[in-house]
């Protein structure tokens, strides 16, 4: 498969995934940031399974306003939830010899293109950072000029672009050129099936 350049590819994202029958933009600053604070399986790692899809649908079909005027209501969380798992049978029954993993690697697939960023050069010496990624990608947005209350909307990986931006003109050195990210992935993928 060619390379394609993490820049394009966050910049190129469609405005809509069709995925189980449901329409579902790609994953933004919110969706991020939910779901790593709700421990969604698909952020924090681990063994997944069909809840882990029906949770992360909740959040990913809407925006941080639907979302938030959802949750306020148990009862609206539960007829989404049913509404997802209804969409998730219709689309399991018209496919031969489904499984749940067909829908788990969908759905990673979904995150992964979701989230694929520049990578960065990892320094001898080098912290973490304290603040969830995704608070660093709101700023990119909000400093790109969007509004706060836009800025959870974009998508992620675009704001983590803009924000990438904004880092390397203030100095960090520390992210990848297209290419250097190409060699990376390509060592990367030859040791896991070499």
């Amino acid at each position: 498969m060619d390379f394609v350049s993490p820049f394009w590819q966050a910049l190129t994202l469609p405005r809509k995934f069709r995925m189980f029958g449901l329409r579902v933009p790609p994953m933004s600053v919110w969706h991020v940031f939910a779901l790593e604070q709700i421990g969604n399986t698909y952020m924090t790692g681990g063994a997944l399974d069909m809840g882990d899809v029906v949770q992360a649908l909740l959040v990913v079909t809407q925006s941080r306003r639907q979302f938030m005027r959802m949750f306020r209501k148990p009862s609206r969380v539960n007829a989404k939830a049913r509404r997802i798992k209804r969409a998730l049978i219709r689309w399991a029954a018209r496919r031969k010899d489904y499984t749940d993993g067909d829908a788990l690697i969908l759905f990673r697939d979904y995150v992964e293109t979701s989230m694929r960023t520049p990578g960065r050069w990892i320094k001898p010496g080098a912290k973490a950072c304290a603040a969830p990624y995704a608070l660093h990608a709101l700023t990119g947005a909000i400093k790109s000029g969007v509004c706060v209350g836009s800025a959870w909307d974009v998508a992620y990986a675009q704001a983590r672009v803009m924000f990438d931006v904004f880092a390397e003109q203030a100095g960090d050195d520390s992210i990848m050129t297209a290419r250097a990210q190409e060699v990376d992935e390509r060592m990367a993928m030859e040791g896991t099936n070499g």
